[in-house]
């Protein structure tokens, strides 16, 4: 991909103003000031050939919020809380549902384009500036599927995240400015290092090239790309809260908010994360039977009830959307014993992790695993020694692809 770096000038009162961390004063005649402006700033264009599944979450403002395409099926965006609300805070009194437009693209703009779907549905977490949009009909979803990361935010400490974000960030000395002219509006992109982590949010900082998130950025994600043993995973690790510096950034973690994404837009799909899309295989009821003692294979992508299920962090419980939970046979704990569903008792054999190897690990210690690692549908699955073979990378997702 191309870097880009965009520069403008203001005309300003403050003459002598200068912007820390930008590229430097441009002059106007007897006027310098100093302006960075570019969504993600110093960020990089995006290629045409390759768009993610990041939106622009057009909220009424002079330039727009950004956000995740998560379930194009069932249209449900994931965003930043304080992109929704009056008081630009992540708890406060929603917009009107009508003012909130949601549109794709590298260049959408400032405002709505004529593509741009209205909400339907707002929805925020209520304590974490976290926010989910639904639109009406389906959303075209370029790019890779992404998973949820959801191992805690410590898990990704010393890694780099790619960034996304249509914002803009004007600085003068004081205060900032935001006139809504060049830069907004413009997917760019940038490879940030995380340097400190809270149970629900992690910390970004500057990279070499003086790229960070800035305002208008917020709600757009950050994804984390790894090499699991020739499994190459893609998954969306938090949303941007808003940034008034030019050294440090905030992301909210998707796996602090978990329960309540799930919750919201109803279930996800459990997949092996292994070969291409057409080719996957997914967590799935045996023939589709709500009878307890029912095995659980792996099958291709059906979209039926028995594809479908809730995972809730604060119970470890990987329930069915028939109502039954994943279930270790008798509540064994030696290689070999089957999975199955079960009614739901809250004991160890029901309770799951994902961790950061892409495993459901067991609260007895070993994973949920496929015999031989075999890429068939049908497969009746099991436990066994967590080993971080394919045979036990899986990815939890809002949308099937």
């Amino acid at each position: 991909m191309k870097s880009n770096v965009t520069q403008g000038l203001v005309v300003s009162l403050l003459a002598a103003a200068s912007a820390s961390g930008c590229l430097g004063p441009e002059e106007v005649g007897d006027e310098s000031v100093a302006r960075q402006d570019s969504s993600i700033i110093n960020g990089y264009s995006i290629g045409m050939n390759f768009i993610p599944r990041v939106v622009a979450v057009h909220h009424g403002g002079v330039r727009p919020c950004s956000g995740t395409l998560i379930d194009g099926e069932r249209g449900w965006v994931l965003t930043a809380a304080h992109c929704l609300t009056t008081n630009r805070a992540a708890v406060g009194p929603l917009k009107p549902v009508s003012s909130i437009r949601i549109s794709q693209g590298v260049f959408p703009g400032l405002t709505p384009p004529p593509n741009a779907v209205t909400a339907t549905r707002l929805v925020i977490h209520g304590s974490l500036d976290l926010a989910l949009v639904q639109v009406s009909g389906l959303l075209w979803e370029a790019g890779d599927g992404s998973g949820l990361w959801l191992p805690p935010p410590s898990t990704l400490l010393n890694t780099t995240l790619r960034c996304y974000g249509y914002g803009r960030l004007v600085h003068n000395t004081p205060p900032e400015v935001e006139d809504g002219t060049t830069g907004a509006g413009e997917l760019r992109f940038a490879d940030l290092p995380v340097t400190a982590a809270s149970s629900t949010s992690y910390q970004l900082s500057t990279n070499a090239a003086n790229q960070i998130l800035g305002h208008g950025d917020s709600g757009g994600p950050c994804y984390f790309a790894g090499d699991f043993g020739g499994d190459f995973g893609r998954f969306v690790t938090g949303v941007h809260r808003t940034s008034d510096s030019m050294n440090i950034a905030d992301d909210e973690a998707v796996s602090g908010g978990a329960a309540w994404i799930i919750q919201t837009i109803g279930s996800v799909f459990i997949y092996r994360a292994h070969g291409w899309v057409s080719g996957r295989k997914f967590l799935d009821v045996q023939w589709g039977s709500s009878a307890a003692g029912t095995p659980v294979w792996t099958w291709p992508f059906n979209g039926g009830g028995a594809q479908r299920w809730t995972f809730d962090p604060a119970t470890k419980a990987i329930r069915n959307e028939n109502g039954m939970c994943l279930d270790v046979k008798f509540g064994g704990n030696t290689n070999h014993t089957p999975v199955w569903m079960w009614e739901c008792n809250g004991s160890p054999a029901q309770q799951w992790e994902f961790t950061s190897t892409l495993a459901i690990r067991n609260v007895n210690g070993k994973c949920l695993d496929v015999p031989n690692g075999d890429t068939n549908g049908g497969v009746a699955l099991q436990i066994f020694d967590c080993n971080g073979s394919s045979a036990q990378r899986w990815v939890l997702s809002p949308s099937p692809s």
